[in-house]
């Protein structure tokens, strides 16, 4: 496990020697020195902060308290508005599985083939949603937005009579 921090280097050395984080064999190197490393010196430091960075939860990149605040807060905005959410994490998660692999399904209903290689290069400039599928799109925005006002209306003209 590594730390990283914009901490004075005794302060930092305590921390993660408190929490576990620095051992006998572990290393702690300020900024400055860090960039006056050779190549070969940085190649056997480099993978072990890699390594660091991939396992971590958060990142931050800033040496400024005030972004530490703003993480904290964008985590509890996120946890209460999962509580207040008409669906469960597990209904949430099963929504997007099912959302995901429908669409991926939709993309890859139809194997590649080798006419495909035959064809004429598509224009790099050229729209991945071609008119028809436009024309389709409006035509069933506009149906989904007047046929509920039909029925809204037609239930009040119901429920007043």
């Amino acid at each position: 496990m590594r730390m990283v921090t914009g901490d004075n280097i005794n302060t930092t050395k305590a921390i993660a020697g408190e929490y576990g984080i620095l051992t006998d064999d572990g290393i702690a190197i300020e900024g400055p020195d860090f960039r006056e490393k050779t190549e070969d010196e940085l190649f056997k430091i480099i993978p072990k902060i890699q390594v660091a960075k991939e396992s971590a939860d958060v990142i931050i990149l800033d040496d400024n308290f005030s972004t530490i605040v703003t993480v904290a807060k964008w985590g509890c905005s996120v946890y209460v508005n999962i509580q207040y959410a008409p669906l469960t994490v597990v209904q949430l998660l099963w929504v997007n599985m099912i959302m995901d692999t429908l669409g991926a399904l939709a993309l890859a209903t139809k194997p590649p083939t080798d006419e495909l290689m035959e064809r004429q290069p598509f224009r790099r400039k050229g729209n991945i949603i071609t008119n028809v599928m436009w024309r389709n799109i409006m035509g069933q925005s506009l149906y989904q937005t007047i046929k509920p006002s039909k029925q809204v209306i037609g239930f009040t003209i119901g429920f007043l009579l």
